[in-house]
């Protein structure tokens, strides 16, 4: 996509740097003027210059956290969980539990491994949990 740089305002008297915000619906150019100095506009984070000490960083990471639900450390072992799910319905496919596989996007970390090499088939294993790693010992 092609953005524009620049717009014509006050009837096309006045040349002033455009907002570079896309919509996220629409994904079209915004058609505000950007700030000055800057490439967005007041809706876009034109006017925020964000946290620059590591004391405001922390304080941001904290802020508006209500219940927990999307922590850090939930978000890393939701995205486990995804992955050993992968893996498990990759194994159910290859022992003909399942026709077919579930449609939508892999999740983030997860690559194909090939479950007729042998090699592969038992880190497929253990990446699913069937297998613990206690039992191979």
């Amino acid at each position: 996509m092609n953005l524009e740089p620049y717009i014509l305002t006050a009837g096309g008297n006045i040349f002033c740097k455009r907002c570079q915000g896309l919509s996220r619906h629409t994904k079209e150019q915004c058609r505000r003027v950007a700030l000055k100095g800057k490439t967005k506009c007041q809706f876009h984070g034109g006017a925020s210059t964000g946290p620059k000490t590591e004391a405001g960083k922390a304080r941001l990471r904290t802020l508006n956290l209500k219940h927990g639900e999307f922590t850090a450390d939930k978000r890393k072992n939701s995205a486990l969980m995804s992955i050993k799910l992968r893996y498990l319905e990759e194994v159910a496919l290859h022992i003909g539990m399942f026709k077919e596989k579930t449609r939508g996007r892999k999740p983030r970390g997860w690559e194909l491994l090939n479950p007729n090499n042998p090699s592969e088939y038992e880190r497929m294993v253990k990446l699913s949990g069937l297998m613990s790693s206690e039992s191979n010992a």
